[in-house]
């Protein structure tokens, strides 16, 4: 820390308080300005002083609120150090409350807006807003802590509810405080600095000393570390400022430091301070520096000594008289005495262990433990790394130097320098100071100086050993070249320039000439006899040229030729003679060597692949399938016959084209696909399915199989495309695709296509749950009547139609498919609402009624739809498909021709309906089932004449089921044959007991009897088998048979009734007048009894009331001589009007509820029921 800087930290606090001053005498007319300067000199602490200054501006101003809050910029956050008034923070903003009224202040530094009326320190208005908008609000002023560049802000703001109470005067007083506020802060943050740089001058270690400019230089202010020198402030010091100029200078001055010798550094500079000069004498104690600097320099000499010793023991070394580790403890010893080493070594890394090469300690150690080998291979590793490695050894591992007299102290200074040895780094130089005092001091120059040195010695063993090393290598490559030669397969000879006679020949000459050398060297043209005699003069002119070219000293100074030789045996070979004429030192012809090769099998190879590019070409010409070459860009080379034929092109305008060019567009990119291919996954062969366009511009379908051609260094240099037209079989592809994905009756999209489409949507709706569809099963009401009525092909026409009329009811995006026989599916995509879907099922119920004739037949038919949305969470197509079958079947409950959109409690009730269809087989299994009966009674007497048998099931898991839940399922499911048997069968045991025990009673019993049972081709076996097995009367059994039933299949229906009539069963028609109520069925069919449905008998209110219709119903039975029953009877007076028009029979809870075998008997044996 400078003393200027301190002097600027001062003059800046000065001049804070000249304005602040200045502004106290400027303002002191106005009172509230003044009272805020009596509070700032008042107040010690700045926030006390904020705080009073609040409290005067909502007094002196009326106002409701006024605060003071300091605000960090990135955290987006306001705290309050101040305020006056009410308040309140929320993350960051501020809410005003008075009396219930909330208005939000937004106080951010950066965005002005309506709400606001901001205004920095200088009381520059940031935002020109209305007067209207801005006073109601409140005004918020800006001023910083460190300056306007700061990301942190201080706010001033303050707020009224009533507008008059801020004005222009108002916000120009509130300004000037702020701007007294700023001043103030900043000054307290410059004394602050000030006072900090004081501090750190008091804690340096440099003596501060500050003089007059002029002689005689008095002392007028100095530092604590200063005083030590101040009484040094003597003629020498006065001496060095005059000798200077009192300019700025740096000078080391010997000085007597208590009666020893020291050295300072002395630094000298003007100063100026206000019109005042003063200098500044910075003083530093250069003693330990400039001894450190003496010692380096004698080490330096010492070592120069050494090394000229080390210069003779080299000199020495090369005549072997020391070895390398002999030299390398003598220059340790020596750099160990010169720089207070304790221990030196130098080590090799091999692999993973470290071998010491030599070393030297002080304590005359040789060799070194195991432990240490291996902290020095840890140290080794680590100075290879760093390149260069100091540390400590205060923290190293104590316990490795146990066993070692060397490392006995606990710390240390260790130096560890990579030595490099042909160009990698394999051997450390390890320099220890142990006992010694840690030697910091060394100079890296001393140090660079030794680590040469050793590098030196090392080289220059490394260098002789090298020399030895590579006259063994050169001995042992000559012999290794000589093995090679003899073991080759090639002939390797020398032979005389001029007369071609052998001078040397390796053994593979016996193995090419199929003689032995011996043979050889007694002719030495024996190799020229060998040659055809076709080529053999060749062969001589070939080696005159090449001799005759050496001694003219220009031309080919080798030839490479082959040829053909002729074996004593007739054996034919080919040969390849590469020859070089070798010279000496005088550029003079010494001989001429060579390699013969045997290249038989290669021109054999030759002759094969020109044959076989021969077949090749007869092939691609005469092939019956397309083919074509081309190179990388495409171009084609060559086509056939076929593949002209194909395109309809002549080959020579397909020979300048581009493959590109005859490409169907849309398949262009295939023409790159196949070379990437080929060329990035090394295959030879690729197949792909192309379309190209023929001259005529047909599409023609093809499949090519394309197979690269390479070159001897193995790139591919063109392709072979073979094409095979393939457009027979996509017509074939297309038919069966549109057979597999549509109906073809109607044209439409079938079931694997719809559901395919649908579980697309859904995929792409879990990335985009903001997509919805639609699923509209639309299912033809009755059809099956239509196709039993008027035939198949009526039920398809219809179909078709319904099919044409459900297009146009839809857009192009939606999809329309025939599911099943009879019901289609509409899916609709990218749906907005339900009320979209409604209005697409309520325009398809509309469209979809047809009157039509269908081949001279008029047919009527309506839909019904069931829907389901993706709206309500479903995950899969099937899901859909589910929920709106159950809608769909709803929509049928309801009567057709309308829709109805799946809601979830639909699935529970249907798993409900499934529950209860499984748990009523095992019902029966089990015995759960359960026969009550009603009393019959005969309204004349009132005694008992009979009982309706009917149903009960007690389920272990349901509890009591209505027979309203489960007989509509046993209808559904075919059970109802069963059940109805188990019925009749236990009702006919009942009956026989009552027979038995009440025989003069004649007690009936009525049993149900279903559609499906009465149709079922077995009912009169079953019958049979339950009379003759039980022994019951059939005379006391009557079966009630609905009207409905008879509606289904009436001549059937009657066939059997008369059976059972036949078996004495009486017949009872149930629920007479709910129906079709025919008069036929009761003259043409045998009937012994009528039973009037309750909904005829529950209006009878009054003794006086009657109803025609039950009054007729029971008049036409007279006259039929029917037995009639009233069903339903719950009070007298119902009871008293059916007696009255002589009604039979009456049943009802006015005699008794459905009750047990047990309990109905109680009830015979009481005997009569009424009055």
């Amino acid at each position: 820390m400078s003393v200027a800087t301190v002097t600027d930290y001062k003059n800046r606090v000065l001049e804070l308080e000249r304005i602040l001053e200045e502004l106290r005498l400027k303002y002191s007319d106005d009172r509230f300005l003044l009272s805020v300067f009596h509070c700032l000199n008042r107040d010690n602490d700045i926030l006390e002083f904020l705080r009073h200054a609040c409290e005067l501006v909502v007094n002196e101003y009326n106002l409701d609120l006024c605060y003071f809050s300091y605000g960090l910029a990135e955290g987006k956050r306001l705290y309050i150090f101040s305020h006056s008034g009410h308040w309140q923070e929320t993350e960051g903003i501020f809410i005003s409350i008075d009396k219930g009224l909330k208005t939000l202040v937004h106080l951010w530094n950066n965005i002005p807006n309506n709400s606001n009326y901001v205004l920095d320190y200088e009381s520059e208005i940031i935002g020109r807003l209305g007067l209207f908008y801005k006073f109601p609000l409140g005004v918020n002023f800006l001023f910083y802590t460190e300056g306007k560049t700061s990301g942190d802000v201080n706010i001033l703001g303050f707020y009224s509810r009533d507008i008059r109470n801020i004005n222009e005067r108002v916000i120009e007083n509130i300004s000037r405080l702020v701007k007294i506020v700023q001043l103030e802060i900043d000054k307290l943050v410059e004394r602050q600095i000030f006072t900090l740089c004081q501090k750190a001058i008091e804690q340096d270690n440099i003596g501060v000393i500050i003089t007059d400019a002029s002689p005689p230089y008095s002392l007028v202010w100095c530092n604590e570390k200063g005083k030590k020198f101040s009484h040094s402030l003597t003629n020498q010091y006065r001496q060095l400022i005059e000798s200077t100029g009192g300019e700025c200078v740096r000078r080391i001055v010997e000085v007597d430091l208590d009666g020893s010798q020291g050295w300072n550094e002395v630094k000298i500079f003007p100063i100026s301070l206000q019109d005042i000069r003063r200098l500044v004498l910075l003083i530093y104690d250069y003693t330990e520096e400039y001894l450190l600097k003496e010692n380096f320099l004698r080490q330096k000499e010492e070592l120069q000594a050494v090394n000229a010793q080390l210069n003779l023991i080299s000199q020495l070394n090369q005549m072997r008289e020391y070895s390398l580790r002999e030299i390398l403890e003598f220059y340790f010893e020596k750099i160990a005495d010169i720089c207070h080493f304790d221990l030196i070594i130098l080590s090799e890394l091999l692999g993973q262990k470290c071998n010491i090469i030599a070393g030297y300690s002080r304590d005359s150690q040789k060799e070194f433990s195991p432990r240490v080998q291996c902290f020095l291979s840890y140290f080794t590793a680590k100075a290879i790394a760093n390149k260069r490695m100091i540390s400590s050894l205060e923290e190293a591992n104590k316990d490795i130097f146990l066993e070692s007299k060397i490392l006995d102290l606990p710390g240390g200074v260790y130096w560890g320098f990579p030595i490099e040895i042909n160009g990698e780094y394999a051997m450390v130089l390890h320099l220890f100071c142990l006992k010694s005092k840690p030697n910091f001091e060394i100079q890296n120059s001393l140090l660079d100086s030794v680590v040469n040195t050793v590098k030196h010695i090392v080289v220059s063993e490394e260098r002789e050993l090298e020399n030895e090393q590579i006259s063994i290598a050169l001995r042992e490559s000559r012999e290794r070249l000589n093995s090679i030669i003899e073991s080759l397969d090639d002939v390797i000879w020398s032979i005389h320039p001029q007369t071609l006679q052998i001078i040397y020949i390796n053994q593979a000459a016996e193995k090419l000439f199929h003689v032995p050398l011996s043979r050889i060297f007694q002719k030495r043209t024996y190799w020229l006899d060998l040659v055809s005699p076709k080529e053999r003069e060749k062969v001589k002119e070939m080696y005159a040229n090449l001799f005759s070219t050496s001694l003219l000293g220009g031309g080919e100074k080798s030839h490479d030729i082959e040829y053909e030789i002729i074996l004593e045996d007739g054996t034919r070979k080919y040969v390849r003679d590469r020859a070089t004429v070798i010279y000496d030192n005088e550029g003079k012809e010494l001989r001429i060597d060579g390699i013969i090769t045997d290249i038989t099998t290669r021109r054999n190879a030759q002759k094969a692949l020109e044959k076989s590019e021969e077949e090749f070409r007869l092939i691609f010409e005469l092939a019956p399938t397309g083919m074509m070459i081309t190179n990388l860009d495409g171009q084609i080379i060559q086509v056939n016959n076929s593949l002209c034929e194909l395109l309809r092109y002549p080959s020579e305008e397909l020979l300048s084209k581009n493959e590109l060019s005859i490409c169907h567009p849309e398949d262009k990119e295939k023409c790159h696909l196949y070379k990437h291919k080929i060329i990035t996954e090394c295959l030879e062969q690729y197949r792909q399915e192309r379309r190209f366009l023929a001259s005529n511009g047909c599409v023609i379908h093809t499949r090519v199989n394309i197979t690269a051609l390479r070159n001897k260094e193995g790139r591919i240099i063109q392709f072979i495309q073979q094409i095979l037209d393939i457009s027979d079989i996509k017509i074939m592809e297309q038919q069966m695709f549109y057979d597999a994905f549509y109906d073809k009756l109607t044209g439409l999209p079938n079931r694997f296509l719809l559901l395919d489409r649908i579980k697309q949507f859904l995929k792409l709706n879990k990335e985009d749950p903001q997509q919805f569809c639609a699923v509209l099963l639309v299912d033809v009401d009755n059809f099956k009547k239509v196709n039993d009525s008027f035939g198949h092909r009526i039920g398809d026409e219809l179909l078709t139609l319904i099919a044409d009329n459900l297009v146009r009811c839809v857009a192009g995006k939606d999809t329309v498919a025939r599911f099943s026989g009879d019901e289609f599916i509409v899916f609709l995509p990218d749906i907005n609402s339900e009320k979209e879907v409604e209005y697409v099922a309520q325009k398809i119920v509309s469209n979809c009624f047809v009157d039509a004739e269908f081949e001279g037949q008029r047919v009527m038919s309506t839909v019904s739809v069931g829907i389901t949305t993706s709206y309500s969470g479903h995950e899969t197509a099937e899901e859909m498909i589910r929920d709106a079958d159950i809608a769909v079947h709803h929509a049928k409950e309801k009567g057709g021709n309308c829709y109805q959109i799946f809601k979830p409690a639909m699935h529970k009730d249907l798993l409900k309906r499934l529950t209860l269809e499984s748990s009523l087989l095992r019902g029966l299994e089990n015995g759960e089932f359960e026969l009550y009966y009603q009393p019959i009674v005969n309204l004349q007497t009132g005694r008992i004449a009979g009982f309706e048998a009917l149903i009960r099931w007690h389920n272990p898991t349901h509890g009591f089921v209505s027979p309203m839940d489960f007989i509509p399922i046993a209808e559904e499911t075919g059970l109802i044959v069963t059940l109805g048997n188990w019925i009749f069968s236990e009702a006919a045991k009942q009956a026989f007991l009552w027979q038995s025990e009440y025989p003069h009673y004649g007690l009936f019993v009525s049993i149900n009897v279903s559609g499906k049972q009465l149709f079922h081709p077995h009912l009169l076996e079953e019958i049979d088998l339950i009379i003759n097995s039980t022994g019951v009367d059939p005379r006391l059994l009557k079966l009630e048979i609905t009207e409905s039933v008879l509606v289904k299949d009436y001549e059937h229906a009657k066939a059997v009734l008369e059976e059972i009539q036949a078996r004495k069963l009486q017949i009872c028609l149930d629920d007479f007048g709910t129906g079709y109520s025919s008069l036929s069925y009761l003259h043409h069919l045998p009937f012994n009894c009528l039973k009037i449905d309750k909904g005829f008998i529950q209006p009878l209110s009054h003794p006086s009331s009657s109803n025609p219709i039950v009054e007729a119903i029971v008049n036409l039975a007279h006259n039929l001589s029917l037995e009639v029953i009233a069903e339903g009877i719950e009070t007298e007076t119902q009871q008293e009007i059916l007696k009255r028009i002589r009604c039979h029979y009456g049943q009802g809870y006015l005699y008794s509820p459905p009750v047990g075998a047990t309990k109905a008997g109680e009830l015979i044996r009481k005997g009569q029921l009424t009055n």
